[in-house]
């Protein structure tokens, strides 16, 4: 196992935050135009403000760090502290859906064997190809799909992505 040189937190992408944060602010704004009122709208928008503030909220908490003594994934409800030693497998493929495709990273680890899944697309590109690379150079012992080890050496292109759906 390599030491690392640098720590690295990284979060979601922007978009998923201002998203719901744009709507929390409308929902608000919606309320306070209708507080004079006695209409039942009122209370749908204090519905949208919860709402819209609780994904907001659950979005600014989703990180990933990394240390020298592993991962930390933060997401909506709990964190997850996986060590290095502890990951058995790592797997890169796409995801089916209702609406369409999404690359997921799968991260099998500890005995009894617990899975986190990361959909690649809500990080920054360039943070997530750099924990591709730390995951390669730290998890030496892990099983590793294809797709994975092609990512983490920079060799994945977009023909490549396409061959994966």
């Amino acid at each position: 196992m390599n030491a690392i040189i640098e720590n690295l937190d990284f979060r979601k992408n922007n978009f998923s935050k201002w998203f719901s944060g744009v709507f929390a602010l409308l929902s608000l704004v919606a309320f306070f135009i209708t507080i004079e009122t006695n209409d039942s709208r009122k209370w749908g928008t204090v519905v949208g403000i919860v709402m819209f503030g609780a994904i907001f909220y659950f979005n600014l908490r989703n990180k990933i760090s990394v240390s020298q003594q592993g991962i930390v994934i933060r997401d909506m409800l709990r964190e997850r502290d996986i060590r290095w030693l502890e990951i058995t497998s790592l797997d890169y493929n796409s995801s089916y859906h209702g609406h369409g495709v999404s690359l997921v990273l799968t991260i099998n680890y500890g005995l009894p064997t617990k899975t986190v899944l990361l959909h690649v697309k809500q990080y920054k590109k360039k943070e997530m190809q750099r924990f591709f690379e730390i995951l390669d150079q730290q998890c030496v012992y892990a099983n590793k799909n294809e797709h994975f080890i092609k990512q983490a050496k920079g060799e994945m292109h977009w023909k490549e992505k396409i061959k994966m759906y």
